[in-house]
């Protein structure tokens, strides 16, 4: 359905490119500005310039769009919780499979560890998170939520900063599982905020086993920011490949 809001600003129909983009791989002018009419084609070119240069989007050859490859460009939440939809699922049912009734677990910020909270709704237990998007599952959860405090980054629906790496610093739990934007040998576990990383590091130290969920398109990849060595958790992932082969891994079916 073609947008309607009449003449958008530059925020709002960019977010609503990076949307669309989520959606279907590839996308020409065309298909484009038939999507944000009524913008002109002249504005939807020069939005698609800006995001080349701030390495959202990529223009190809014969007047084509896709979402950047850089490594070192976080999505907004809501655009990444199009993506792999399916993939996430499996990972996040099967990491649920691990938690048992009684434990404390701490669940991070990302899009596959908000999806766990649909398995884990029946499970007596404690979920310790700095992840804005679980309270939509609050209600329905049977166990205690505890929400950290702390400084809300809205893009990636995520509580970090010096006040939740204190909290995290008094707390223990029996698993952790955290996001990721980035997994491989060299640059372990990576993300693209030094506070995220923090956040991570202080949570391993504190579980007694941590698993990592993440998808096979995270694999390989090394973002700004490295958390901790891939050696010290269970990478929970969709595909075998030669980093699963070299780590303790469990490929979610």
């Amino acid at each position: 359905m073609p947008v309607s809001e009449g003449t958008m600003i530059p925020y709002l129909r960019r977010k609503k490119i990076l949307a669309l983009l989520c959606e279907n791989e590839i996308m020409t002018l065309d298909d484009l500005q038939k999507q944000l009419s009524p913008s002109s084609m002249s504005t939807i070119r020069r939005d698609i310039l800006a995001m080349q240069q701030d390495s959202q989007v990529q223009m190809l050859r014969g007047g084509s769009v896709k979402l950047s490859t850089a490594e070192d460009v976080e999505l907004p939440v809501a655009e990444k919780a199009r993506m792999n939809i399916d993939i996430k699922e499996r990972i996040a049912r099967c990491a649920a499979e691990y938690v048992h009734d009684g434990e404390t677990i701490y669940i991070d910020s990302g899009t596959t560890t908000s999806l766990m909270t649909h398995y884990l709704r029946e499970k007596d237990i404690t979920i310790v998170t700095s992840n804005t998007y679980i309270l939509n599952d609050a209600n329905k959860l049977h166990g205690t939520l505890i929400l950290l405090g702390g400084e809300l980054n809205k893009a990636i629906a995520s509580i970090s900063g010096p006040t939740t790496d204190r909290q995290l610093g008094e707390m223990l739990f029996d698993r952790a599982f955290i996001g990721a934007s980035g997994i491989s040998l060299h640059g372990g576990v990576s993300t693209f905020d030094m506070r995220e990383a923090s956040k991570k590091r202080i949570v391993k130290a504190n579980a007694q086993t941590t698993y990592v969920l993440a998808d096979s398109s995270k694999v390989g990849r090394n973002t700004l920011c490295k958390a901790f060595p891939i050696s010290e958790c269970i990478l929970i992932t969709d595909q075998e490949n030669d980093l699963t082969a070299q780590i303790s891994a469990v490929i979610a079916r």
